[in-house]
């Protein structure tokens, strides 16, 4: 492992166990339906979202289902996932979820897997569960063979650090959704509050050019997400000094806040729960929240 203080957190954290390989292999289990026996193949990879929760995929005469119920590992129970109806399952398949056709596994793959997608097909004899290094900065070999050699100067590696802001949101947009892709999907309402690129882009303080408001500039991706509140203050002060702006930066910086400096998010990027789900996501748009408004 050639840099150790980023991939050993990396390892641990929701990314790089967003898919997994089941330890046993393919197990089956036989149901009785009306007068029928059905032998339902769970599949060799498990997909469960972000924050630990672990998720329940199948797989029925070798397609594989979008799962239909999920995990709850904060109240260890199941329940629908959200965004499926609640209404009772004609079939047993159905029970289990929706199939996904050929041209939808790869966006699922795509995201929860390195090297998981060639050429539009999902290839699950070669993929990496999760997300590793290469699924951000490339492929690692020629960089790897540049780095032992004595006078290589080239480093053949990918660094998403030095992108702009802009394109460093389409950069993390490419798994969670860019605004482009969010109005060309036409998802509205709360529903779109999990698609942080966009929502960030939609604020009064988004700068495309300035890094101080750029994804990385909260997020390490090597890391597990920090969700004291606190944490981020800094980030916000680097453009909102308590008198003036501390920043020595040219760019555009805001307004101190007139209320406190201290657990800015908690006011200015509030949490939304989905209908249905049992956990809420923190919104990106900044602004100011006014206690009786609605979604925007």
């Amino acid at each position: 492992m050639r840099h150790p203080a980023q991939a050993s957190p990396l390892q641990f954290s929701t990314r790089s166990f967003s898919i997994r390989h089941r330890l046993s292999g393919k197990s089956v289990h036989l149901f009785g339906q009306r007068r029928e026996t059905h032998a339902l193949h769970t599949d060799p990879l498990g997909i469960r979202p972000g924050k630990g929760r672990p998720d329940l995929r199948a797989e029925v005469g070798g397609v594989v289902l979008s799962k239909l119920r999920q995990f709850l590992q904060r109240h260890t129970t199941l329940d629908i996932t959200v965004g499926f109806p609640r209404t009772t399952p004609p079939t047993l398949e159905a029970a289990l979820g929706l199939p996904l056709s050929a041209e939808e596994a790869p966006t699922c793959f795509g995201c929860h897997t390195t090297a998981g997608v060639n050429r539009g097909r999902v290839v699950a004899d070669r993929l990496t569960p999760g997300v590793s290094c290469e699924a951000c900065h490339g492929p690692g070999g020629r960089h790897s063979a540049a780095m032992k050699s004595s006078h290589g100067e080239k480093t053949y590696i990918f660094s998403p650090a030095k992108l702009k802001p802009d394109d460093l949101a389409d950069f993390c947009g490419a798994c969670h959704r860019t605004s482009v892709q969010v109005q060309v999907m036409g998802i509205r309402d709360v529903a779109n509050v999990r698609f942080q690129p966009y929502r960030l882009e939609k604020g009064r303080c988004w700068n495309p050019d300035d890094s101080r408001i750029g994804c990385l500039a909260c997020h390490n991706p090597h890391e597990q997400l920090n969700q004291d509140p606190a944490f981020y203050d800094s980030k916000c002060l680097a453009c909102h000094g308590i008198k003036t702006p501390v920043s020595s930066s040219t760019d555009h910086s805001g307004p101190a806040c007139h209320v406190g400096f201290r657990n800015c998010v908690n006011c200015h990027m509030p949490k939304y729960a989905l209908p249905g789900g049992h956990f809420k996501f923190t919104d990106h748009w900044i602004r100011v929240v006014k206690s009786d408004e609605s979604y925007p």
